[in-house]
């Protein structure tokens, strides 16, 4: 028998079918993959999507010309949340089982501004955040740049006393022919009177122009009220040298406890933190007030990510970045200040004797 006799004919090689399991597989894939391509490019227009941002220093945004600059080893570091204006259907669905995420009404986030809009409103709220916790921190510092000049009126109650009287922007004063500087002034002034009694005050109206006003207090729980809500008015005076902050493109006024902070590490000698890193978020107000923010979940997350072991947080917001801690963070300390004094003091006895913060001016 010749040797080709015994050769396979390779020509005839015969390929097996795939088996139908893999072809179901294979079309499976597919279709899960064009599915994912499609979800990725239809956006859901009535949501936003709220992620954890970033722990930033400020320090090296801030700069002085012709003040005192005191560079610090430690670190106050603000807040961010990521924010996704217009997200994909998957991304949506990415959040819905994200729970550093929060899944927001675009309406309840945007109202009737664009995205361009709101974007603008952010910066604003920031250049107006930096120019407050400027003037706060050096007022700290024995330096004169707020002048408390009244009453600012926030709201009016529909069926208030002063309801035809005032409205949201007025300032009241002066009552009873008594110069009135602070919102508690005009408080005393109406709880020094009894229901029934006629208040008679001036108000500074938009353009420097004042009238007087009489209106007859009410009644609440035995003791007489306008039914109004109000703040300190303050006129900001002229800085003693420049300060500039470069917040880049963050936006919101949440940056203001960690601006004050870090301005008033900055301007003095020693070290405000001990050398340790201090996470923040909340406003500032001019007469030193913290107050609450949004977002809270997702920068409790960015902290708890950046590994700094100390998160100063308004008193409304302390619950719920607690919560959110639980007890996986327990090496995070959150902290809950309502003013610059209580910030002072959280990290004072956080960081022990390496505290060193002592106002110069």
């Amino acid at each position: 028998m010749a040797d080709s006799d015994l050769t396979p004919d390779l020509r005839q090689d015969e390929r097996q079918p795939a088996p139908k399991w893999a072809v179901v597989l294979g079309v499976v894939a597919v279709i899960v993959l064009v599915a994912v391509v499609v979800m990725n490019r239809i956006p859901v227009n009535s949501k936003v999507i709220s992620n954890p941002g970033s722990v930033l220093e400020i320090e090296s945004a801030v700069s002085t010309q012709g003040g005192p600059f005191f560079p610090s080893e430690g670190e106050v570091y603000l807040t961010t949340v990521r924010t996704n204006l217009s997200p994909t259907v998957l991304e949506v669905i990415a959040a819905w089982f994200d729970d550093s995420a929060a899944l927001l009404d675009r309406q309840l986030v945007l109202g009737d501004r664009s995205v361009e809009q709101n974007r603008t409103l952010g910066q604003e709220q920031m250049v107006q955040s930096q120019d407050i916790a400027t003037r706060v921190a050096l007022e700290y510092l024995g330096y004169e740049v707020i002048t408390e000049a009244g009453a600012l009126i926030q709201q009016v109650s529909p069926d208030a006393p002063a309801a035809d009287a005032v409205s949201a922007g007025d300032v009241v004063i002066e009552a009873d022919g008594k110069p009135i500087l602070t919102s508690v002034e005009l408080v005393d002034a109406v709880r020094a009177r009894s229901p029934g009694d006629t208040l008679t005050f001036i108000v500074l109206e938009v353009g420097e122009t004042t009238r007087e006003e009489n209106v007859v207090l009410g009644e609440r729980d035995g003791v007489a009220f306008l039914g109004v809500a109000v703040s300190t008015f303050v006129e900001m005076d002229e800085l003693p040298f420049d300060i500039e902050v470069d917040t880049r493109r963050i936006g919101g006024p949440s940056a203001g406890l960690a601006l004050t902070l870090t301005m008033l590490d900055l301007l003095t000698e020693g070290e405000l933190t001990g050398g340790a890193q201090v996470a923040t978020t909340g406003t500032i107000d001019p007469l030193g007030n913290v107050g609450e923010i949004g977002g809270i979940e997702q920068k409790t997350h960015a902290v708890i990510r950046s590994g700094v072991t100390l998160f100063l947080v308004p008193e409304g917001n302390f619950d719920t970045a607690v919560m959110v801690a639980g007890d996986e963070a327990d090496w995070l300390t959150i902290v809950s200040v309502g003013t610059l004094d209580e910030a002072l003091a959280a990290i004072e006895a956080h960081a022990g004797d390496a505290f060193e913060f002592e106002p110069a001016a």
